[in-house]
């Protein structure tokens, strides 16, 4: 009897704390009551791209389509807005061989295209790999060739890259010429390297 009311304790316990917790993200704004529509579209953010920045990213435009989700020196970008072009994007990297299982780095500084570019991937299930901006340029090739990077963002900053895989130095062609047919649904999770 005492190990069953010791249970009973304990999950109450973890329930008056979660409601606390609840509370307390309610008074600071980060959590709050959601229309039915968009929670279902947040729900399937969560499974469709499992715990990762496509689905954090997902959720936030199903969410609040309208809120800035990235502002940088070209500007602001809403949720809703990324989502889009995250969407073409990933369509266009689609088209160029990314899929799941292949890597793409990212060698850029703070701004909107190293977000875009690792959710995209995520989109496709592929692995992000992010480069240390300090790197020489032989630690650059050494990487792209033991991970086997397919595509590469680099800010144009960043010479003496190899030639081993595909530089992409803008998306902006990228996201404007997307690709054909539907995302993947529930692609595999790519990884964070």
């Amino acid at each position: 009897m005492n190990l069953v009311w010791s249970t009973a304790r304990a999950v109450a316990d973890e329930a008056v704390g979660t409601a606390r917790a609840l509370r307390e993200l309610g008074r600071a704004g980060l959590i709050g009551p959601v229309r039915p529509d968009r929670l279902a579209r947040m729900a399937t953010a969560a499974v469709r791209y499992r715990l990762s920045v496509a689905a954090g990213y997902e959720a936030g435009a199903a969410r609040h389509p309208d809120r800035p989700a990235i502002v940088d020196d070209d500007g602001t970008l809403t949720f809703g807005e990324l989502h889009e072009r995250t969407d073409r994007l990933a369509k266009a990297l689609a088209a160029s061989g990314v899929g799941e299982g292949t890597r793409v780095g990212v060698l850029c500084r703070n701004h909107r295209g190293p977000v875009e570019m690792q959710i995209a991937v995520g989109k496709l299930g592929a692995d992000v790999v992010l480069f240390n901006t300090g790197m020489s340029a032989g630690q650059r090739a050494d990487v792209v060739d033991e991970l086997g990077v397919h595509t590469l963002l680099a800010d144009a900053e960043f010479t003496d890259l190899p030639d081993s895989c595909r530089v992409v130095r803008d998306l902006t062609d990228l996201i404007a010429r997307g690709g054909p047919g539907p995302l993947p649904f529930r692609p595999t999770g790519g990884h964070t390297i």
